[in-house]
C-alpha cells in the first residue's frame, strides 16, 4: 500500500489529504509500520491540479442531465471524467480496445509516472482545456488561476 505523507511542523507524518488519511484506517493505534520514504515532486503543485479538476469537475455535474443507460441511472464519476479531461488536454497514449479500435488513454499524472517539467506542461494544457471546455469564456485564464490559487489558500 502507498499513501502520501507530508512533514508537519512538529515533525509528524500526517496524510496530505482525507483519501490518504482514509488508508491509514487499517492500522491501530501504535501498530509499528515500515516503510520506504522518498520525496516526490512538487506535492503542493500536485495538489493545485487536482483542485483545478475538481473545480471543472463540479462545474461539469453543475451542468449536467440526469441521462440513463438500459433503465440504469448513470452517475458521475470523477476518475473517469478526469481521465477524458486529460486526454482532451491532448495528454494520451494511442492503445486498441478488445475490438481492435483506436483508444486513447490518459497520460498518468501519478509521481511515480510523471516529473515535475512534464506535470507543468499537463497543467498548463488543462488550465487551456477548463477555459476552452469548461468554462468557454466565463473567465479569463488569470481569473481561472486566481480561483484555483484561492482554493488552495483553504485546502
Amino acid at each position: 500500500m502507498e499513501v502520501l505523507l507530508t512533514r508537519a511542523p512538529n515533525g509528524a507524518l500526517i496524510p496530505i489529504n482525507d483519501e490518504e488519511a482514509g488508508k491509514m484506517d487499517r492500522f491501530k493505534m501504535g501498530d509499528t509500520i515500515r516503510g520506504e520514504f522518498k520525496v516526490m515532486r512538487n506535492g503542493q503543485f500536485h495538489r493545485k491540479a487536482f483542485s483545478l479538476l475538481q473545480l471543472c469537475y463540479e462545474r461539469f455535474c453543475d451542468n449536467l442531465d440526469a441521462a440513463e443507460y438500459k433503465g440504469i441511472q448513470a452517475a458521475p464519476d470523477f476518475e473517469s471524467w478526469r481521465c477524458q479531461f486529460v486526454v482532451l488536454a491532448g495528454h494520451y497514449d494511442v492503445t486498441f480496445d478488445i475490438r481492435g479500435r483506436i483508444k486513447l488513454k490518459a497520460k498518468s499524472l501519478s509521481f511515480a509516472n510523471c516529473d515535475q517539467v512534464q506535470f507543468e506542461k499537463i497543467y498548463s494544457s488543462l488550465i487551456d482545456c477548463a477555459l476552452k471546455h469548461t468554462y468557454h469564456g466565463d473567465m479569463d485564464e488569470q481569473e481561472l488561476r486566481n480561483l484555483v490559487e484561492q482554493i488552495m489558500r483553504y485546502a
